[in-house]
């Protein structure tokens, strides 16, 4: 089940695909993204960065313990 500070907004997601190549395998410029969502190439890098960051601390947290899978 995924957390709520996990889940990323709809732009984030849209971001990061374009970003990325997920759409159309086509890595996206900040500009032409800026230019598809209607926000300036700083924001779009900003949206791209707060989701990279929410991804990492989801990765990055603390699983549970593991022991059980010792014995």
């Amino acid at each position: 089940m995924e957390e709520k500070s996990f889940i990323l907004s709809e732009r984030e997601k849209l971001v990061i695909r374009l970003r990325f190549g997920f759409e159309d395998n086509e890595k996206m410029s900040f500009r032409k993204i800026g230019q598809k969502i209607g926000a300036t190439p700083g924001q779009v890098r900003q949206i791209q960065f707060k989701a990279l960051d929410k991804i990492k601390k989801k990765f990055n947290q603390p699983s549970k313990p593991r022991e059980h899978y010792l014995y």
